[in-house]
């Protein structure tokens, strides 16, 4: 049995309120990649973890948050 997951941080969807903290410039500035996580770049981790690529990952976490939480 092979258990992964897949936790990322502040990812830009319209559930992330236009107004909240991780939006703030100020925080985007301490980021390495200066934006927040697309869903697009979430989908691609989870992608990667259903393919025969990734057969020697188990137990993981993966954490796609743009270096937000390192």
């Amino acid at each position: 049995v092979r258990v992964n997951a897949v936790a990322p941080g502040p990812t830009d969807t319209p559930l992330l309120a236009a107004d909240s903290p991780w939006r703030a410039p100020e925080y985007l500035a301490t980021l390495p990649n200066r934006r927040l996580t697309q869903p697009e770049e979430v989908a691609r981790v989870v992608h990667f973890l259903l393919d025969d690529d990734a057969a020697y990952c188990n137990g993981e976490v993966i954490s796609p948050n743009g270096g937000a939480v390192i």
